[in-house]
């Protein structure tokens, strides 16, 4: 039986810990290794640490004396493993009692045809900042994958986990690749993923859902946007550009990256449109300055012009688009105004712009008129519609679109 080294980066979450730290300690599968790295909390966290220590041997506890951030924690973590497998956990989220169970398995499973190099599982967002329903991500077939093929999948049907908890690691192939977090900054996540599928082998894929994510207020994922949140985007944004120039990818494979540069783009650039609105209008200027993040910066405007895909329209829906005879954008709001912007860019005009209802929409983008659904009826035997609007109106504008007899669209993939 082999061991797990479960990582678990410790900071403030003395509400979360407990709870934690139960979920790791009652696992089916016992032959693990628990490191918590506290770093620098000022709560009682560190007492939870120990009490649990106390009571379970396998609980080893590293202490950091001011707080150093979640990359270098888990880089500690990971330095003091010895286990065959790792699994990282966050220490305000829970695992199903049969993670390790049923992940060591399909890793061992996997092992029995080809190396695998990660075991890739589907998780639950338990959402108590928005009351939100529990949200999953998976939509990928158990089994073996060839890791760009894994990849390549999850992107096209936009299913993409980036958090490393989301995986049980080979410790042998983070050592070997020299695979760790960056750090210093947020959002590191999507580099070491994207890091890990350009350099695996292969991965075993189990849909079964045996994480909980929390979504809560006070993580830095739902905190206040900051100058950090900036620049460390653009940090991040040109580290996986450098992955995808380094890496010599096929062409399925470097399609599927250019996806995901296009993706993590649109969030900077974003998150540059909010923080505009701050005092600090040269927030970006010493980073732009520094010779290693504005070469790479550079090479996106070649990525860009160079892929099938720009922003949130696939190779593939923008060649149906070409193909269609007319074509209808549904929506009126930043979306429609981002496809739009997309299409002239490929010079595909469109016939018009539908929404459900006129009252408070314009009465035209870009020179192309805002009329009801209805209006277009003479195309609807020959025409694709593209649905621009936020994901949660597309069940109610598909039904529409049914009643009517449009049954050919197309959906963006979410940003």
């Amino acid at each position: 039986m082999e061991k797990v080294s479960v990582i678990i980066p410790v900071y403030n979450v003395q509400e979360y810990l407990e709870q934690c730290l139960r979920s790791v300690t009652g696992q089916t599968y016992q032959n693990m290794e628990i490191i918590c790295v506290d770093d620098g909390s000022a709560d009682r966290s560190l007492d939870i640490l120990e009490a649990f220590a106390r009571r379970d041997e396998r609980i080893v506890i590293y202490r950091e004396t001011v707080n150093r951030g979640q990359s270098h924690a888990r880089n500690v973590g990971l330095e003091k493993a010895s286990g065959t497998y790792v699994l990282f956990v966050d220490a305000d989220d829970y695992i199903d009692k049969k993670l390790l169970e049923i992940t060591v398995a399909g890793m061992e499973c996997g092992n029995q045809t080809q190396q695998v190099d990660m075991v890739c599982f589907d998780y639950t967002e338990q959402d108590e900042l928005w009351n939100g329903a529990d949200k999953h991500r998976f939509f990928t077939e158990s089994g073996i994958y060839k890791a760009g093929m894994f990849f390549t999948e999850a992107v096209n049907k936009n299913c993409v986990i980036n958090s490393p908890w989301s995986r049980l690691y080979l410790r042998e192939f983070l050592i070997r690749e020299q695979i760790r977090f960056i750090d210093g900054i947020i959002y590191e996540d999507l580099v070491h993923y994207l890091e890990c599928m350009v350099r695996a082998d292969y991965v075993y894929c189990i849909p079964d859902r045996l994480y909980t994510y929390r979504v809560r207020g006070s993580s830095t994922m739902t905190g206040a946007l900051s100058g950090k949140n900036v620049t460390d985007y653009f940090q991040v944004f040109c580290h996986i550009v450098r992955i995808y120039m380094e890496a010599g990818l096929e062409t399925e494979l470097a399609e599927a990256v250019e996806t995901y540069i296009a993706h993590v783009y649109w969030w900077f650039e974003n998150a540059c449109y909010q923080y505009a609105r701050k005092d600090d209008i040269n927030l970006l200027k010493n980073k732009f300055r520094e010779n290693k993040y504005a070469k790479l910066y550079s090479l996106y405007t070649k990525i860009a012009s160079g892929a099938g895909e720009v922003r949130n329209l696939t190779r593939e829906q923008i060649r149906c688009l070409r193909e269609s005879r007319h074509i209808v954008v549904y929506g009126a709001g930043k979306i429609a105004r981002d496809v739009i912007s997309i299409l002239d860019r490929y010079d595909i005009g469109i016939d018009g712009i539908a929404v459900s209802s006129l009252d408070g929409n314009p009465g035209s983008i870009s020179g192309n008129r805002v009329r009801r659904m209805e209006a277009y009826m003479k195309y609807r035997t020959d025409s694709i519609v593209v649905i621009a609007t936020a994901a949660r109106f597309y069940p109610e504008i598909e039904n529409k679109l049914g009643r009517l007899g449009f049954f050919h669209y197309i959906k963006p993939l979410e940003k």
